[in-house]
């Protein structure tokens, strides 16, 4: 079962990845990591915040939304050859 994600990990991911600095958003991705969230998780609940975002132009949306169901997609194939591969 994945454990949700608290807002503030949301909240701040989406204030560093406006600030376009590298070492900020390394920072915060080395933080989030010892959090050990789900990834998958992580994704689906971002594109949630997204969709409902008022600031972000529906063309961003969509642009953010796609580049994220390819990273969702690659993601669960890389999985599912994992499993394939431990059997």
């Amino acid at each position: 079962m994945l454990q949700v994600v608290p807002d503030k990990w949301l909240t701040e991911l989406m204030r560093v990845c406006r600030s376009k600095d590298y070492s900020s958003i390394e920072d915060y991705i080395n933080n989030l990591m010892c959090e050990a969230y789900a990834v998958a998780q992580l994704m689906d609940q971002l594109l949630k915040l997204i969709i409902v975002s008022e600031d972000i132009s529906d063309r961003q949306k969509s642009l953010i939304c796609e580049k994220l169901a390819v990273s969702i997609l690659n993601l669960t194939l890389i999985c599912s050859l994992t499993d394939t591969l431990v059997m």
